[in-house]
């Protein structure tokens, strides 16, 4: 199944989309706020597709979990989602100027220095990385016009970082030679606290990334490792359950974990290393003492790779980006390559509603792909892509 595509035009340098607002930082150092729900409901698609459209670019939940696996279940109704799907995928979908500028709810110069290295929103706060330190905006929501509008910037950090991936009210940074650092955030508010980051690791690292209440560090001049972590709290379940805390196991290697040289990341449940010619895959368990990596084996790819400039884990599948071009080895394994060289791209793996997104930023616009086969997959036995895990509530429910 093809992804679905959206093209805005425009020179940008990055994108965040977040609680239904798409944020685009051009190459002019502005910021502009998009109501992307709006820009969606305005697109001109017939009313058969609209499940479609809603499910590819507003809910990527919708068609996850226990509630829609007996509905599945129905061929008829299986091939009638996808080819509504199918349908979709071949139209064109180009956003206009003038449809950006109706939708815009907010413009102002970017809060953070440009040109930025990466950026996260967690808990209604804007984060930024730069070579001059990590940098927060708070995220406020106007009463009256019900705009958003991003607040003035403070500093949290000097020293120059890379990357930045935020869970469990902690920034993981990445700060290349200087290493893997964590940084504390207030549990009631989310703002940062006001002690230093801790290093977690002295290693070169040039991205950090959440696999549970762990941290994958990538690195291209040493190799990469996992920052193994465990919870740590009261086990009678009279006392309160929000005292657990992370506890460092320890660091293990990339080498060690697949007995091989290679650009390595890993993200949720899964960790890949990279080669010419294929890709190797390791499933992470953090909540048991023994298996906690799985070798999963290796995907064959259909191009030669050459180098690797970045890797990230999706639910829909594994990103691998080259010297000029993107590849996606989807879950369903049929793979995609997006040529071109891009400005920046960006996943979502951590969002509810956007996880089947792929933003592209290429020099003259920003290509925004949902990939909505995943749904139809078995999640347990997925080699590419991370394995989607419903909140308890719904489990809970549906029952």
């Amino acid at each position: 199944m093809q992804p679905l595509k959206i093209i805005l035009p425009g020179r940008f340098w990055d994108s965040q989309i977040y609680s239904g607002r798409l944020m685009l930082f051009d190459l002019e150092g502005s910021l502009r706020v998009i109501n992307w729900d709006k820009l969606i409901a305005d697109l001109d698609i017939p009313d058969d597709l609209r499940l479609a459209i809603n499910c590819g670019f507003l809910r990527s939940d919708y068609l996850y979990g226990i509630r829609m696996q007996l509905l599945f279940e129905d061929a008829e109704v299986r091939n009638l989602i996808r080819s509504k799907f199918s349908r979709l995928g071949k139209r064109s979908l180009f956003v206009n100027d003038k449809a950006n500028d109706r939708n815009t709810v907010d413009q102002q110069d970017s809060p953070f220095p440009f040109p930025h290295a990466d950026t996260t929103v967690y808990r209604n706060i804007l984060y930024a990385t730069s070579r001059s330190g990590v940098y927060y905006a708070p995220w406020g929501k106007k009463k009256k016009a019900r705009e958003n509008a991003i607040g003035p910037r403070e500093r949290v950090w000097d020293c120059p970082t890379l990357s930045l991936s935020a869970s469990y009210n902690t920034l993981a940074l990445a700060a290349g030679g200087e290493g893997l650092y964590e940084k504390g955030l207030d549990s009631e508010f989310g703002i940062p606290s006001e002690n230093e980051p801790t290093k977690t690791s002295p290693q070169n690292c040039i991205a950090a990334n959440w696999l549970y209440f762990s941290v994958y560090g990538s690195s291209h001049v040493g190799d990469g490792f996992l920052a193994d972590y465990q919870m740590v709290g009261p086990q009678n379940l009279m006392q309160d359950r929000e005292i657990k805390a992370r506890h460092l196991k320890g660091l293990i290697s990339a080498d060690s974990i697949f007995k091989k040289a290679g650009y390595s990341w890993g993200a949720k449940d899964k960790i890949y290393l990279a080669s010419e010619s294929y890709v190797s895959a390791v499933r992470y368990n953090p909540y048991t003492e023994e298996d906690r990596l799985i070798q999963l084996g290796k995907i064959d790819l259909k191009v030669q790779l050459g180098q690797v400039v970045s890797g990230g884990v999706a639910l829909f599948g594994t990103i691998i980006e080259c010297d000029k071009a993107i590849v996606v080895v989807p879950s369903d394994g049929e793979q995609i390559l997006l040529p071109g060289e891009p400005v920046c791209w960006r996943i979502f793996p951590r969002s509810r509603f956007y996880e089947n997104q792929l933003h592209v930023i290429y020099e003259d616009r920003l290509e925004i792909l949902s990939f909505n086969h995943d749904y139809f997959v078995d999640q347990k036995a997925k080699l590419s892509g991370a394995k989607f895990s419903e909140p308890s509530h719904w489990r809970d429910r549906y029952r």
